[in-house]
């Protein structure tokens, strides 16, 4: 299991703890501006009242800022008023989008920083995001445009689904995703609609052209999901479109290699024409058994696979079905589709993967009763490699906090220990959350420790990203180091304002400051300071790392 995918799961298994809270983007709060509209405020406490002045101060400091940064900094403004002032937040967060459009000769930033404004528009508000994506560049409007619709149609709003799916259609891409969400989720008695749609995208599959597209949701995916909810006559009309076309193109010496895996194995096709068989014979085998066969023995190569994977790509993930299941609508399975080398499918290393994660499962519970022995066992988790270690005992000590502090802040003491050597992503989360509990315990000496780790952490990456054999081209605001910078910010606030001015004295790049005092706002506020994506860019100012 990759340390990614492992990350997922122990947050995961957090959220069903309810120790951490979020919500589905966009869904809890489509029908107004902000979440907490019409709230009663409270009066605010001095500390608050001096976060509230430096925001002040921060805003008139954007106005003089290039448009990039300004749309950046006008963006983690807004987030700091989400609980104070949702009005304001609001207005900000729309002052973000509109400065986005006056950043000019920089399109590969123009584009970031305008997909990260779209987003917080996406989570907060959906009538703001539709006055805004007009505006927006074609590649992000179409994107958004199509994540509305999977919102309307998940909240059972199926019109404003259909009407935003039609737009995407209309500017030339037609949106596989947001129709297999709007088929998945229409009642079982709209079997018009639903065949409707699925003629909508067979005629758009016809009418595009060029090498097809390697994507998760597609004209075939339709095909996979829904078949069984279709007429027949329709769903073949679709193989043979689909299959005939991946014919040409093998046969024109277009060769690509398709490498699907998930937990449940992987297989590799050598051509689109193989890649389109595997996913499409299963259904063939049920809706014209001869054809199916015929097709089998022009290309015995796949007679193997599927009797490996009987259901194709089903097999690879059982979610790919028209029926919706909970949240996870989509894929059950972590599927991967790319035309990069699979790993080798280890059957063994999969089940003890699952023996893990049942023990860890064990030992999250322990710890609610037995905090001594759930850290004993979390010491002794076996062949899970450092960095699963260290997150079990960071969450360990979560759970077990203020029940029994001593053992709590040996867990998370034990898992910093182990976390000197990661990877910077997995570190920063680390040490995050061992400051965080010693300062729930009121243990104010004990957090100072990982927050000043947390500093090296950050002027080690400073020293990356302003290396000068190759710099860091993005955003000042979407250095790693400005990132680790401003969660640490956040945290020695909860310390003392001085501390935190202390830590932004010292750090070298005045470019940086007002970022990191906002960070130290939002927190005076009693905000976590709002989460960014961390981008690296080369020299030719291709990405080439986001965390």
């Amino acid at each position: 299991m990759s340390s990614v995918l492992l990350r997922g799961v122990l947050v995961g298994y957090l959220i069903s703890l309810n120790l951490l809270c979020q919500s589905q983007p966009g869904v809890a709060k489509q029908g107004s501006a902000t979440p907490t509209q019409g709230r009663k405020s409270a009066p605010l406490t001095p500390r608050q009242q001096k976060g509230l002045r430096m925001l002040q101060a921060a805003e008139a400091e954007a106005k003089a800022l290039p448009a990039p940064m300004k749309a950046y900094l006008l963006l983690e403004l807004a987030s700091s008023y989400t609980e104070t002032n949702p009005t304001k937040e609001r207005s900000l967060r729309l002052q973000a989008f509109q400065s986005t459009l006056y950043i000019e000769d920089d399109d590969d930033n123009k584009e970031f920083v305008q997909d990260q404004t779209l987003r917080e528009l996406l989570s907060t508000s959906w009538p703001d995001l539709e006055m805004a994506l007009p505006k927006a560049i074609p590649i992000l409007r179409n994107r958004y445009a199509a994540e509305l619709s999977q919102g309307y149609a998940r909240s059972k709003r199926y019109d404003r689904a259909l009407q935003w799916l039609h737009q995407v259609a209309a500017e030339g891409q037609f949106p596989y995703g947001a129709a297999a969400t709007l088929m998945l989720h229409l009642p079982e008695d709209h079997v018009t609609e639903r065949q409707e749609l699925f003629s909508e995208a067979l005629a758009s599959y016809e009418a595009s052209t060029g090498p097809e597209e390697q994507d998760f949701t597609d004209m075939a995916t339709l095909v996979i999901r829904f078949w069984d909810k279709l007429p027949p006559a329709l769903v073949l009309e679709a193989t043979d479109q689909i299959l005939d076309r991946a014919k040409r193109e093998t046969d024109a010496g277009l060769a690509r290699v398709f490498n699907v895996s998930s937990g449940k194995g992987a297989v590799s096709l050598g051509t689109i024409y193989g890649f389109r068989l595997f996913q499409l014979l299963p259904v063939l085998q049920k809706l014209d058994e001869s054809k199916a066969e015929q097709l089998l023995q022009e290309n015995p190569n796949l007679k193997g696979l599927l009797e490996q994977y009987p259901e194709g790509m089903r097999s690879l993930d059982t979610g790919l079905t028209g029926t919706p299941k909970g949240k996870r609508e989509e894929h059950s399975d972590f599927l991967n589709i790319s035309n990069d080398p699979i790993p080798h499918f280890d059957a063994a290393a999969v089940r003890l993967g699952e023996e893990i994660k049942d023990q860890q499962k064990t030992i999250f519970e322990l710890a609610r009763h037995d905090p001594k022995q759930a850290l004993k066992s979390a010491l002794a988790l076996p062949g899970s490699g450092e960095i699963r270690r260290a997150q079990t005992l960071s969450i360990v000590g979560q759970i077990i906090g203020a029940h029994d502090p001593a053992i709590a802040k040996t867990a998370v003491k034990e898992a910093t220990n182990l976390s000197v050597d990661f990877d910077p992503v997995f570190r920063l989360d680390i040490l995050k959350d061992a400051a965080s509990l010693y300062l729930d315990l009121k243990d104010q000496e004990g957090a100072t420790r990982p927050i000043l780790d947390g500093t090296k952490l950050a002027e080690d990456l400073y020293a990356k990203d302003t290396d000068p054999s190759k710099p860091n081209l993005a955003l000042k605001a979407q250095w790693p180091s400005t990132n680790v910078w401003r969660q640490f910010v956040g945290l020695a606030a909860r310390i003392s304002p001085e501390a935190a001015t202390k830590l932004i004295d010292e750090v070298p790049d005045s470019e940086i400051h007002a970022f990191l005092r906002v960070a130290l706002a939002s927190s005076l506020l009693g905000q976590e300071p709002a989460a960014i994506r961390s981008v690296r860019r080369d020299q030719d100012r291709e990405i080439i790392e986001v965390w």
